[in-house]
């Protein structure tokens, strides 16, 4: 079971607490993100893997309005950020996907308070709940062999949620490029088989043949329950 890290406190130091939190900006729940390169380190062309990856995410930053703490590369083949909603992050990490495949990379969230003020520049340097949930979810899912796990959610549905996870990361570790491509157009919102096939140079029967064969529209839906489980989560504690 994924470790709950209770701040809670009473009597009048709660309402101190409370009381400084929101004064300073902390007492919203935050998400934190990890990814990590899987088995990067037997990788022949590791820095070349590193250079594509930074180039990713800092596009990525530049366009993703969601981001209070930036995409940041922090171990060579590891990043972190902070978001403020749930409604960018799984296009994000499928974009991410799309730029390293065929190499796979594990994703944790964590949704939780941030201790520390929010580095708006560079996400290092910054500690709290939603970090400590991330962090022990990623070397859960090390030895599992899951790609995506979230912690701090409701406790009614976050086993239900990580299972579906479970099954989708089997799914994912074996889509090819164009798969992943198709994939990551439907969850950003593209719904016209038109202009996917013509992004990608295939055919509209090989777009459609992707999605029936892969339920990729199942699997869209889930992730946009998910999306919204997560930001209820956050919305429940204003």
């Amino acid at each position: 079971m994924v470790q709950k890290y209770n701040l809670n406190r009473i009597g009048s130091l709660a309402i101190f607490d409370v009381s400084l939190r929101i004064f300073t900006g902390l007492s919203m729940k935050k998400i934190a993100l990890i990814g990590d390169i899987v088995k990067s380190r037997e990788l022949s062309d590791r820095k070349k893997i590193q250079t594509k990856l930074k180039r990713k995410l800092t596009s990525i930053n530049k366009k993703t309005a969601s981001l209070l703490s930036p995409l940041t590369i922090t171990l060579g083949d590891e990043f972190q950020a902070v978001y403020k909603n749930a409604g960018e992050i799984f296009p994000d990490m499928f974009e991410i996907l799309t730029a390293v495949h065929p190499l796979q990379i594990r994703f944790t969230l964590g949704v939780g308070e941030i201790s520390t003020s929010i580095n708006k520049k560079s996400a290092i340097g910054m500690d709290g709940e939603a970090f400590y949930i991330a962090r022990d979810n990623m070397d859960m899912i090390k030895k599992n062999g899951s790609l995506i796990h979230i912690g701090g959610i409701n406790n009614s549905v976050e086993k239900i949620v990580n299972l579906n996870l479970k099954l989708i990361s089997n799914q994912v570790s074996d889509w090819n490029m164009n798969r992943l491509q198709i994939f990551f157009n439907l969850l950003k919102g593209e719904n016209r088989y038109s202009r996917i096939s013509k992004s990608l140079s295939i055919s509209e029967r090989a777009v459609y043949k992707n999605i029936s064969s892969g339920s990729l529209d199942v699997i869209v839906a889930v992730f946009q329950e998910i999306t919204e489980i997560i930001n209820s989560s956050i919305e429940n504690d204003k």
